[in-house]
């Protein structure tokens, strides 16, 4: 965070800034301009130099699911005419981030089609688990501190998944095996993992049994807060007791968190005929 007050981080945003500028004073599209939003700064130097210069609209495209109190998305004076959101879930969470019903539509999810899609089988044994640990080595130190004390963790063949930037490995006491590609997703029956990955959305999806950590004296940043079929829990006794009373049973019911449609009527209607 604190590399946003840097001299060279000034000057990256000034550099996005005039490449735009002289970009779209050189050049002029008769087609409309989408972009992934997230908040980022040279997102608001495309939007100010398309309008400026443009006479088609710019549309920002949720890509993604959205968190409790996510501020990269709170709305700002620089913005796209409309933000296109994949499901009832990210509109209800813009509208509480000062975006207003005529700012957003809802529009079918591009990303996680394949995943709803997907049939995934149900083992019977309810012995499999899945951790997924975070980019923060603060929330990883928490969760295996946990299952370390945890009386029945050991009763589960575990499988750890590391996040693809921290090949985090400290202080892990209990038995475990490292996620790799000959494992298959539908072989875990419950998923543990820390409030702040989005990635639970992509367990959820495919109607797996999901464990949440809520660490001390921080917010729960989960996409899932609220989802009543989810876990959450603070410390190994709530964990124990999960694990003591769970079985993959959740059904893969899910059809408000995210628009689907294989026929893409409301992004047709945009690419084809605007808003």
């Amino acid at each position: 965070m604190h590399r946003n007050f840097l001299f060279f981080n000034i000057v990256i945003k000034l550099y996005y800034f005039y490449l735009f500028k002289n970009f779209f004073k050189k050049n002029h599209f008769k087609k409309n301009c989408f972009f992934i939003h997230e908040n980022q700064p040279w997102e608001k130097s495309l939007i100010y130099h398309w309008k400026k210069n443009q006479k088609e609209k710019i549309f920002g495209v949720i890509n993604s699911s959205i968190r409790f109190w996510d501020l990269r998305f709170e709305k700002s004076k620089i913005s796209p005419h409309k933000l296109l959101v994949n499901g009832h879930d990210s509109y209800d969470k813009l509208l509480t981030l000062s975006y207003n019903e005529s700012d957003l539509k809802i529009v079918e999810t591009l990303r996680y089609e394949n995943l709803i899609n997907t049939s995934v089988t149900k083992s019977k044994s309810n012995n499999e688990i899945l951790v997924l640990l975070d980019y923060s080595n603060y929330s990883n130190k928490i969760l295996v501190e946990i299952l370390n004390n945890s009386n029945l963790i050991n009763n589960f063949n575990v499988t750890i998944k590391n996040h693809p930037l921290n090949d985090f490995k400290k202080n892990i006491n209990f038995k475990y095996s490292k996620f790799d590609d000959t494992k298959m997703i539908k072989d875990f029956d419950i998923v543990i993992c820390t409030n702040r990955t989005t990635a639970s959305v992509d367990y959820y999806l495919m109607g797996k049994s999901l464990s949440i950590l809520l660490e001390p004296n921080f917010f729960n940043f989960s996409p899932l807060k609220g989802k009543n079929d989810c876990n959450f829990f603070k410390d190994y006794n709530q964990l124990d007791q999960i694990l003591k009373n769970t079985s993959n049973n959740r059904k893969n019911n899910n059809s408000n968190f995210f628009m689907i449609d294989p026929d893409y009527p409301k992004w047709k209607e945009i690419l084809n005929y605007g808003i």
